[in-house]
């Protein structure tokens, strides 16, 4: 008896439960779920252009290395 009445009290507080989510609910206001997109872009295209800007200094350094070999400095 004491696991059917537990049960149903669960089941009964669920809907609470899933309003507690900001994602979950369609009756939000539109600023947090413009807000919820704007992080997810973020965070999507942080990885690119996290390994874009590595690519970017690494060519940059490659670069330089190169002018240095066909440009030597005398500094002794």
């Amino acid at each position: 008896m004491k696991r059917a009445l537990f049960f149903a009290v669960a089941l009964l507080a669920m809907p609470a439960q899933a309003l507690a989510c900001p994602a979950c609910s369609p009756g939000r206001d539109d600023a947090a779920r413009q807000a919820f997109f704007d992080t997810t872009i973020f965070l999507s295209l942080l990885p690119l252009g996290m390994f874009g800007g590595i690519v970017y200094w690494l060519m940059r350094r490659a670069r330089a290395a190169e002018a240095r070999e066909l440009f030597p400095t005398t500094e002794e």
